[in-house]
């Protein structure tokens, strides 16, 4: 054989190989391809009645298909590595072979296309490429070509697209009976372990408190005996050396979870939303109580999230699964269209079951529940929704019921995956939020994308003209978004890190700034500019304004509910504004007091709170809750011998105070009231 005949061997390969295996470097992790994904789902989708939603070129909003039988036109642009199919011609003495540039001409002409001229195959068969070796070509004209082939990914068998038809069936030395082919998806091996978008362990708490308060009303306040309080009061039901590292208030429940994985819950039980032993249907409970979770589903791992919503609550486990149970209902009532959903409100059940020894199963790492739906995160950066999807908040294009039985019946999580595409590659998701009837993610690229109700402009998204003649039905048809869409009002340059509200929004950026968008009645927005029912200028804002909530002083996170909001500090203190109806906001507005507006952030002040830090506060319609620690000057005093009986006596948990003291106490808080007020005026 000549140089001329051996250079172009070594620098030919088989065309259905080259179609099919993007060639990646022996050193690295085999990386999952987007762009084959994309090309290959639209045969699956479309057989599933859905459609992938695709973003415009600009990256402004998705374009929902509304025709249910057309197909969506995937191409991935890539010009310098352009993927092909398999060749469907018969079998010849000629072969379509790729000619792959050297590195000078692809410097040089970084446009040329991968795809080669036909070239007469050689008579000498060219070898396998060994693993971890470099297969060096045209020695003799003093360039060298270097092919590296991932280590322990097997030649994939090539199947000519119809029987009897095109080339023969050629199978490579390493493929075995059990080889595992994922060319219809463009995934990689079973066994390859490529780089997760986001880790579990960046999304659970890792802060554990040693108090918890509430305030409020109900029996969700998990006080016995006592539903009203009006500032935070400590729980003095749980466990000695509990230690709890998460809260979420629910519409009409609480729930705790413990550094142990072990949940607790208290409040109305609607139909399951409250499952502890012993307490039976529509009946409540005022303690807190250990929710017993069958033994099936300890199996899934340990408890390292929770999230609540309405009337219902949802927990994911450190392997990545998602258990819930309670009652979920939609704008006609309880949503009973699938069996799933009754056996919510029996007992917990899995909704996402993820198993690493099955392919295909969704690994989720975050929750975040609305009014009625759940936002799931998987470690691959897809966005799955779950529940009541009437009002746009499930992204989901608008031809699909919300309640789909399909979208229920596979707990794999895969039919609950939105797809969203962006010239013919996937959107990827490092974060979820939700909240009342809406959804949103924030993308790699920092970009948020939101979904739902926007019928006050909350969603950061234009608001239609809508026909003041018009029914109340349609209106408010007009103002849902049933597909992700990207958020300008929301700048990418920004990390955004809390996000919650119903009719307006607040969002905390990670320099600890809160922003508000939205219905501004009441002040729900805390700039103080709201001056009632006449005014026609304040009462909603289309764009975000900074909540300031002092000089200085900076936010570790943001909570909100239905026109009432609580923002924690750095520093551990709490300040909250809007309307408190039942005493949520926790700053000591008597239930008889005509004025229950907080116009702008007033610090909440406590005894209970005294000596704490804060670390977490979760608020819904009728109550809160305060996750608090105690501060590290406590520690050390507590840690001084010669103090030790100050300290026992100071540190004394507050389930033991007797009540004349609580009293005391009591009317030092109603006292301060007033100050409190004034300081948050000059805030």
């Amino acid at each position: 054989m000549t140089d001329v005949e051996m250079e172009i061997t070594a620098q030919t390969a088989e065309p259905a190989k080259e179609a099919i295996n993007t060639q990646i470097t022996a050193d690295q992790e085999v990386p999952k391809s987007d762009e084959m994904d994309a090309q290959n789902l639209e045969e699956k989708l479309e057989a599933d009645g859905d459609v992938p939603q695709k973003v415009e070129s600009n990256g402004d909003s998705p374009i929902d298909e509304t025709q249910a039988d057309s197909k969506v036109d995937v191409k991935a642009e890539n010009s310098g590595n352009e993927l092909e199919k398999p060749s469907n011609t018969a079998a010849s003495t000629e072969e379509e072979e790729h000619e792959h540039p050297t590195e000078e001409e692809a410097s040089a002409n970084p446009r040329r296309s991968t795809r080669g001229r036909k070239r007469k195959v050689s008579e000498q068969p060219v070898n396998t490429i060994p693993e971890e070796k470099e297969v060096t070509a045209a020695a003799a004209s003093g360039r060298r070509k270097k092919q590296k082939t991932a280590v322990s990914e097997p030649e994939e068998e090539i199947v000519s697209p119809k029987a009897g038809r095109g080339r023969p069936r050629r199978t490579s030395e390493a493929s075995t009976p059990s080889s595992t082919s994922r060319r219809s998806s463009g995934r990689v091996g079973v066994g390859a372990r490529r780089k997760q978008r986001c880790e579990l362990d960046d999304y659970i708490p890792n802060s554990a408190g040693e108090r918890v308060l509430s305030c409020g009303e109900g029996e969700q306040l998990g006080h016995p005996g006592r539903t009203t309080t009006r500032k935070p009061r400590a729980l003095d039901t749980l466990p000695d050396g509990t230690e709890i590292i998460q809260v979420a208030a629910g519409g009409v429940h609480s729930v705790l979870l413990t550094t142990n994985g072990k949940v607790y819950s208290c409040g109305m039980n609607e139909h399951g939303t409250v499952p502890v032993i012993g307490l039976e249907k529509e009946d409540s409970t005022d303690e807190f109580r250990e929710i017993e979770f069958p033994q099936e589903l300890k199996k899934h791992g340990k408890i390292v999230q929770i999230t609540a919503g309405a009337s219902f609550s949802a927990a994911l486990t450190n392997k990545g699964s998602v258990i819930a149970w309670g009652n979920l209902r939609d704008s006609q009532g309880e949503i009973e269209i699938h069996a799933l959903l009754k056996q919510m409100q029996q007992q917990p059940v899995i909704i996402v079951r993820h198993d690493s020894k099955v392919a295909g199963t969704k690994k989720i790492v975050k929750i975040a529940a609305g009014e009625n739906h759940l936002v799931m995160l998987s470690d691959d950066g897809e966005v799955l929704t779950f529940g009541d999807g009437s009002m746009g908040q499930l992204g989901r294009s608008t031809r699909l019921s919300s309640i789909r039985s399909s979208r229920m019946v596979d707990d794999s999580g895969k039919s609950l995956v939105i797809i969203l595409l962006e010239r013919g590659k996937f959107i990827r998701f490092v974060d979820i939020f939700a909240g009342g009837f809406w959804s949103m993610a924030r993308a790699e690229d920092g970009r948020i994308f939101a979904c739902g109700l926007n019928n006050f402009g909350q969603l950061g998204l234009p608001l239609p003209n809508i026909d003041e003649n018009a029914d109340a039905a349609s209106s408010e048809a007009e103002f849902r978004v049933p597909i992700f869409t990207h958020v300008k009002a929301f700048p990418s340059d920004k990390k955004w890190t809390h996000i919650k509200g119903v009719k307006h929004i607040v969002a905390r950026t990670d320099d600890g700034t809160i922003y508000g968008i939205g219905n501004n009645t009441d002040n729900a927005l805390g700039l103080g500019t709201y001056e009632g029912q006449q005014d026609k200028e304040h009462w909603r804002y289309l764009e975000l304004q900074e909540i300031k909530l002092g000089n200085g002083v900076k936010a570790a996170g943001v909570t909100a509910t239905l026109g009432a909001s609580i923002a924690w500090t750095e520093n551990g203190e709490a300040y909250s504004w809007g309307y408190d109806t039942t005493g949520q906001l926790g700053v000591g507005i008597a239930s008889d007091d005509d004025d229950k507006m907080v116009a702008k952030p007033r610090k909440i002040e406590s005894a209970h709170l005294n000596g704490y830090h804060i670390l977490e506060v979760s608020i819904a319609d009728n109550h809160s809750l305060f996750l608090a620690k105690k501060r590290e000057v406590e520690k050390k005093k507590k840690e001084e011998p010669a103090e030790s009986n100050v300290v026992a006596e100071a540190s004394t948990d507050l389930n033991k105070v007797k009540e004349p003291h609580i009293n005391a106490e009591r009317a030092t808080a109603e006292s301060s009231d007033a100050k409190t007020e004034t300081e948050a005026m000059e805030h």
